[in-house]
């Protein structure tokens, strides 16, 4: 059996001899004419995740601090800079980390400047007593936001791409790699599917995340920590909402 590096070699080898890497750079390269090409047809129209009236400059999102700048990032930084994956499109199958300054790494358009300053003071500003549930709730509440906005983001992606499938931009990309329009057009609406029956799912979080900030409603998050005895440097948390059955988000009938 073999092992995750010889795997990762192995894969590498087999990408190498079955696409030679002009043809790789050209199909990445597409790839990304055709994100910006969607990309300049979205519009610009992302709210503050919270949306109420007490938001700030038309509830339009600042670029908030998934991970405190001053707090985790600072900590593990070296130069004021952390490393980051970023993606490399001449060579896509290689792992590629580069540094990102803490000011901008771990960025995300999720909330207004009042939220963003209020709601996250516990946990931002040392002085303030916070409890572990409080600390607990806020940096769910943090990192929930911040997938909620990516997710429909995508699903706004997938129906500009759906519109644009007929575009010269997707008929070069079939020519270069062999696929066909319906087959495009399946990919898409079964993702975009599965997107909308995802952000029903989300969107009641998001109520249930509000209702229970407003109430201060703390202990409505469960925190459970996993621990991988192979890789003594890392470990993660999740962060888990209980729900009752009535409020299953899967209809069993």
């Amino acid at each position: 059996m073999m092992n995750n590096l010889e795997l990762h070699v192995k894969l590498e080898q087999l990408i190498k001899e079955k696409y030679p890497k002009h043809f790789r750079k050209e199909v990445f390269n597409l790839e990304n004419k055709i994100y910006n090409m969607i990309s300049n047809q979205l519009e610009a129209n992302s709210v503050c995740f919270f949306n109420d009236d007490k938001c700030s400059n038309n509830s339009k999102p600042i670029g908030s601090h998934l991970l405190q700048q001053n707090g985790v990032l600072s900590k593990i930084a070296i130069n004021n800079h952390v490393i980051m994956f970023r993606r490399n499109f001449s060579e896509p199958y290689k792992i590629k980390f580069k540094p990102v300054s803490i000011e901008s790494a771990s960025k995300c358009p999720v909330f207004c400047l009042h939220h963003d300053t209020s709601v996250f003071a516990p946990i931002e500003n040392s002085k303030q007593n916070c409890s572990m549930e409080e600390y607990i709730f806020l940096i769910t509440l943090r990192s929930f936001a911040d997938e909620y906005t990516k997710r429909h983001e995508d699903f706004k992606r997938m129906k500009v791409l759906y519109n644009n499938i007929n575009s010269k931009e997707f008929e070069d990309y079939c020519k270069l790699t062999g696929a066909s329009t319906e087959e495009f057009k399946s990919y898409i609406e079964s993702n975009r599917n599965e997107l909308e029956d995802m952000l029903e799912q989300y969107n009641f979080l998001r109520l249930k995340l509000l209702t229970s900030y407003k109430n201060q409603d703390y202990e409505c998050i469960t925190h459970k920590q996993f621990q991988s005895n192979k890789i003594g440097i890392a470990f993660s948390t999740t962060m888990i909402i209980p729900i009752s059955e009535e409020q299953e988000f899967l209809d069993t009938n």
